[in-house]
């Protein structure tokens, strides 16, 4: 039964990620690796309710983590290394960040990032003054016809990583990859909003299959 359990959980994962995950449950599926042969439900389970939320667990004292019960040394060292192998990674991924110059480039890292989506999605590109990555991710998600630009979000992100500028893009599924009248709107919209904090929106890609429009060679974003 445990073992089911644990391969159906596994399956999950690996199906559809973790946004869908309750914190125990991703919890529970990291122990599976430092606690072979237990129950790890109950034990996610009494962690959350001692500590309060997921990252409070990894955050949380080796010896703090012990009291637990079912949570041995190792399992604890184990959870407690997570959030430095995290921030290990993210250093190294920024030793080695790509670099984006110009519009081709653009296209090139943003298409991909569109394969396999049915719906719009807004894709988040900031790069730092020497247009290096300083971060890439989906930002919203709409409907096959619609996804709206998250103003908030964005520059919330814009801010947080200390972005010099922005590239966005997003797809048009079924569609071509030309800009409506509310894309160029809400694109003029966030630019003089990145404006106002000193920070460029180079440019706004529109993804159909393998191609795309970019707004700035089309001379549709404002002169600033």
């Amino acid at each position: 039964m445990a073992e089911g359990h644990r391969e159906r959980l596994k399956k999950r994962f690996l199906k559809e990620g973790l946004s869908n995950f309750e914190d125990y449950q991703a919890l529970e599926l990291l122990l599976f690796y430092a606690i072979p042969r237990k129950d790890t439900s109950p034990i996610a389970r009494a962690l959350i309710k001692r500590f309060g939320s997921f990252s409070a667990v990894l955050d949380a004292p080796v010896e703090e983590l012990q009291k637990v019960e079912g949570m041995g040394e190792a399992s604890a060292v184990y959870l407690h290394l997570l959030p430095a192998m995290a921030n290990y990674y993210m250093n190294d991924l920024c030793r080695y960040k790509k670099q984006i110059t110009s519009t081709k480039e653009a296209g090139d890292y943003l298409k991909p990032q569109f394969i396999g989506k049915t719906n719009e999605m807004v894709y988040l590109l900031c790069l730092d003054s020497g247009g290096r990555i300083l971060y890439g991710d989906f930002v919203n998600e709409g409907t096959v016809e619609l996804a709206s630009l998250p103003l908030r979000s964005i520059v919330e992100i814009v801010l947080r990583v200390g972005a010099s500028s922005v590239i966005l893009a997003h797809n048009h599924p079924r569609g071509f990859a030309l800009p409506s009248r509310e894309d160029i709107a809400s694109t003029h919209a966030l630019q003089q909003s990145l404006h106002c904090l000193g920070i460029r929106l180079l440019d706004h890609l529109i993804v159909a299959e393998n191609d795309y429009v970019s707004l700035s060679e089309s001379n549709q974003l404002l002169s600033l």
